[in-house]
């Protein structure tokens, strides 16, 4: 790893990987093999080394195999097979495979979709620290638990998760979430304070809601028809640049 990663002196890949062919049947060490023919495009010699460590129970091979595996990388695709890997991955805590596996119950890859197991996966991937999981959780919620769908929204949009910006103003704009004593007014106060924070990094959806807003009159400043314009233009331009 040392020479890898340049640790305490100059990387050096041919050296690691002389240095790790002496420990080549162990797992950590497959993994490393795995990791440096991957950074080299050696995708067919990369899988093979993460299928080895993979098949010692490795929980990162295992991750990086079913990657490889599920888009075809360095061999033919299979995404049952990636299920099962992210499965035993997930296993050991891997916050990335856990995540993964949720979006496999999800959208039905390698396994019968399962909208109830995803839920379930995104939770315990959210609660391992992974933010896009707390979005898609809050995306499953939002119809039947509005409030705790913003309260997620909302968790991710701190961390600077701009869709989560996006969705929580549009929850708080069509009133499927209360804020405050839950009026419109409050609610509209809301929707428009997201939608500007999203807006900021260029959300194309965020900048036309603000533009409509000024347009109906439902924005802080109340009806502004030259801001609505401007910001219209600003929507299509951002849009066709994204």
């Amino acid at each position: 790893e040392c020479y890898m990663y340049a640790k305490g002196g100059p990387k050096d890949n041919e050296k690691a990987e002389s240095l790790l062919k002496a420990i080549e049947d162990d797992p950590s060490g497959l993994y490393l093999r795995g990791i440096l023919f991957s950074g080299r495009g050696e995708d067919e010699r990369a899988r093979e080394s993460f299928e080895k460590a993979a098949e010692q129970e490795h929980p990162r091979a295992a991750y990086n195999l079913a990657v490889y595996l599920g888009s075809g990388r360095g061999g033919p695709t299979d995404k049952k097979k990636a299920f099962e890997l992210y499965e035993l991955a997930a296993k050991y805590g891997d916050m990335r495979a856990m995540y993964n596996l949720a979006v496999c119950y999800d959208k039905g890859e390698g396994v019968a979709p399962n909208p109830k197991k995803a839920v379930e996966k995104y939770r315990a991937a959210m609660e391992l620290g992974h933010i896009h999981a707390m979005f898609n959780l809050a995306h499953h919620l939002s119809s039947a638990s509005p409030n705790e769908a913003a309260t997620l929204y909302r968790k991710a949009a701190d961390k600077g998760h701009v869709r989560s910006m996006y969705n929580l103003g549009l929850l708080y704009d069509t009133n499927e979430a209360s804020f405050g004593d839950g009026s419109g007014e409050d609610n509209k106060a809301e929707a428009y304070k997201w939608y500007v924070q999203a807006a900021e990094h260029g959300h194309p959806r965020a900048i036309y809601n603000i533009a409509v807003m000024y347009a109906t009159g439902t924005a802080e400043e109340g009806i502004d028809l030259v801001k609505a314009k401007q910001l219209f233009r600003r929507a299509a331009l951002e849009h066709c640049s994204s």
